[in-house]
């Protein structure tokens, strides 16, 4: 050990008594190797209350009993990992202030970000030396002890949004870009306090500007797509999912998404190959097969479509979509009574739903049973008076209704 190294450790042992007092270091890591290590690097530092778990669910157990003043933690974990553990503790206001570095064996960008985000001020990629150890607990305790105002106003701001108090909040964010105007996350806290109005352009505006300044800001990329999707902008929801795919290819929200929206502008093959990867990545989603069989409805494939559908519905028996497009399937195969059959069953779970009284209208007209397709093509108009198709309907099946 160097005479310059070992200062450095005598300064940051010094400072973390200072800062702990009698509060212990918590370290939470599923390897037993790693939490060995960790400890012998505190007990380097001269640290002796220090307390090792496996899992975060330990670690909450003994936060019942023990002070904690600095909580060291894996990423990975089974139930809550390092992150949302992280989160959750910032939100609890006896908790909300412990320091806390993260650890994780993945070396990724989109990790790193993510980590910065949701407000960790210290990341620690395995392996480590004793060395790189000592620099990130010491640049911790600086970040804690002499806190960077900016930050500190984005931390009261969100805080204060998690109060609804939503005033209070876009004040602070104010705030935090008079100190800093290249603050992308205080973009991110406006956004936020928008979309607790449910102020949706305003929302979007916010989040394009912090997007202007960190391009790489996943969360403002995740905020965006859902804006997207609750005001059905398409062609916005598809830019965002394909850079958040890009960048999160294992995660199966964006394939999905991408996947429908291949299939509403009418692209079998990209819309096939989405699917595909989602059914991969989660076996037991049902989104998966029923998209596959709404690309086999497209191709006019209904022996297909049956599989397809049959097999969402296994995963989901009680969905009125499925069971609905399983109906038309049916009919489509010339199996009326096994199409009404499904048709009636959607209907007993969704009896006002428009579209399944169409259908059973339609299905009806093609056995020439026009009495009882007029019945339903009213019963449609009653909850839809404006559909076309369904007026036409039932002028063409009126002349044999009673």
């Amino acid at each position: 050990m160097s005479h310059k190294f070992k200062m450095k450790v005598n300064e940051t042992s010094r400072g973390l008594q200072a800062f702990l007092g009698s509060k212990y270091v918590m370290i939470v890591d599923p390897s037993p190797n790693y939490r060995n290590s960790l400890k012998q690097f505190m007990l380097n530092l001269k640290m002796k209350n220090i307390r090792c778990v496996s899992s975060v669910k330990e670690a909450r157990r003994a936060m019942l009993t023990l002070p904690i003043g600095l909580l060291i933690v894996e990423w990975i974990g089974s139930e809550e990992n390092g992150l949302q553990f992280h989160r959750n503790l910032s939100r609890e206001k006896k908790n909300e202030m412990i320091p806390f570095l993260l650890l994780s064996g993945e070396n990724q960008r989109q990790d790193i970000i993510l980590a910065s985000e949701v407000g960790v001020i210290s990341y620690l990629l395995k392996p480590f030396s004793f060395e790189t150890f000592v620099e990130k607990i010491s640049a911790l305790l600086n970040e804690v002890t002499n806190p960077n105002p900016t930050k500190q106003k984005l931390r009261n701001g969100f805080l204060a949004i998690d109060e609804d108090e939503l005033l209070d909040a876009r004040d602070l964010f104010f705030e935090a870009l008079r100190l800093d105007p290249k603050s992308a996350k205080a973009y991110s806290g406006l956004a936020h306090v928008e979309l607790k109005q449910q102020n949706y352009p305003k929302v979007i505006n916010n989040l394009k500007k912090a997007l202007d300044l960190n391009p790489s800001f996943l969360e403002a990329h995740r905020l965006l797509l859902d804006v997207y999707e609750k005001t059905q902008n398409h062609d916005g929801m598809m830019e965002q999912a394909s850079l958040l795919h890009q960048e999160s290819p294992e995660n199966p929200k964006y394939t999905l998404i991408l996947a429908t929206l291949y299939l509403k502008k009418k692209q079998l093959n990209l819309s096939e190959s989405f699917f595909r990867k989602t059914m991969q990545l989660a076996p037991s989603l049902a989104d998966s097969y029923k998209g596959l069989g709404h690309i086999a409805v497209e191709r006019k494939n209904f022996e297909k479509a049956d599989k397809f559908f049959q097999k969402a519905l296994d995963l989901d028996q009680n969905d009125v979509s499925t069971l609905n497009s399983l109906g038309l399937t049916y009919i489509n195969l010339g199996r009326f009574s096994d199409g009404l059959q499904k048709y009636r069953q959607a209907l007993s779970l969704k009896p006002n739903d428009h579209r399944i009284l169409f259908n059973i209208a339609q299905a009806y007209e093609k056995q020439e049973d026009k009495k009882s397709a007029y019945e339903y093509y009213k019963r449609c108009l009653m909850e839809k008076p404006d559909f076309d198709k369904a007026s036409r309907g039932l002028t063409r099946t009126k002349t044999d209704s009673p």
